[in-house]
C-alpha cells in the first residue's frame, strides 16, 4: 500500500481576535488608501476598524449579503467564490495578509457579489460604511486613491471572467497555477510550493473545470515532471515548461 506523502504545507494557527497593535498599523499601512498617512493619523483610523477571529472554514459573510462592511486580512488566508450553475462554485481568488475583500455602500455596492470562507484560522480588520465614509469626509483626498482600489478591483474580476469564459481546461489550469504560484509560492528546493492547501476541488472550482478533468490534467502535468502534488498541495516544478503552455500577456 502507498503510504500518502505528508504535505509540506505549514498550517497557520492564529489565535482569535489576537491582532496586535503594531500588527493592525503594519497592515493598515499598506492599504493603497493610507499609504501616505503618518503614524498618528493610522492610529487614529485603527480605532475606526473592528478585529474579528475566524476558524478554519468558517464564513465571513455570503453572496447576497447586505454589503455593510469592507475587511482586510491581517493573518490567515482566505478564499472568494460565487456560486455556479447545478450547485458548483467558481472559486475566484484566494487572499493573503493585506489583501482587501468586502464592498462598502458607501461605493454604490448593495450587496457582496461573492461568498467569504477562511480557509486557515484568521484574523481579520473590518470597517463599516458608515466609518469609512467618515474617514473620506476626515481625508478627501483618500476619495480618488479609493476608486483607484475599486476600478483595479474590478478590472481583476473581468480578467478572471475572460479566463473562465475563454481558455480551454488546460490552459485555465495553467493560468491558475501560475497565478497562484505567483501570489502564493514559496521557493523550495523542488521548485515553487503553493503555500495554501489546494485541493483538486478548489482548482475545478477555480477553473470551472470538473475535478476529473483536473485530475487527468494535473496527472498529465505531473508525469511530465512539471508540477508534484499530493492531497491539499501543489509544487510548481519547471515554471519556464508550465509558461510555454499559455500565453502570458
Amino acid at each position: 500500500m502507498n503510504k500518502r506523502r505528508k504535505s509540506p504545507i505549514q498550517m497557520i494557527s492564529t489565535e482569535e481576535h489576537h491582532c496586535s497593535i503594531d500588527l493592525r498599523l503594519k497592515i493598515l499601512g499598506r492599504l493603497p488608501f493610507f499609504t501616505d498617512l503618518n503614524q498618528t493619523q493610522l492610529k487614529a483610523i485603527n480605532q475606526r476598524f473592528n478585529s474579528l477571529g475566524f476558524t478554519k472554514d468558517e464564513y465571513i459573510y455570503f453572496s447576497g449579503d447586505t454589503s455593510e462592511r469592507m475587511f482586510v486580512v491581517a493573518e490567515g488566508k482566505i478564499k472568494l467564490f460565487q456560486p455556479g450553475f447545478e450547485k458548483r462554485n467558481v472559486l475566484l481568488n484566494i487572499l493573503l495578509e493585506g489583501d482587501l475583500f468586502g464592498n462598502l455602500t458607501v461605493f454604490g455596492s448593495s450587496t457582496y457579489t461573492d461568498t467569504a470562507q477562511s480557509l486557515t484560522s484568521s484574523c481579520i480588520l473590518s470597517i463599516s460604511s458608515q466609518s469609512f465614509g467618515e474617514i473620506l469626509e476626515e481625508y478627501p483626498s483618500l476619495a480618488i486613491k479609493s476608486l483607484q482600489v475599486m476600478e483595479k478591483r474590478l478590472i481583476a474580476a473581468n480578467k478572471r471572467v475572460f479566463e473562465i469564459s475563454t481558455l480551454p481546461v488546460e490552459q485555465r489550469i495553467v493560468v491558475t497555477l501560475l497565478t497562484l504560484g505567483e501570489k502564493l509560492g514559496k521557493k523550495t528546493d523542488q521548485g515553487v510550493l503553493i503555500d495554501a492547501p489546494i485541493s483538486r476541488e478548489d482548482l475545478a472550482e477555480m477553473t470551472a473545470a470538473t475535478p476529473e478533468s483536473v485530475s487527468r490534467v494535473m496527472k498529465q502535468f505531473q508525469n511530465n515532471g512539471i508540477i508534484d502534488s499530493g492531497r491539499l498541495w501543489v509544487s510548481i516544478l519547471d515554471l519556464a515548461v508550465l509558461r510555454k503552455l499559455v500565453e502570458i500577456e
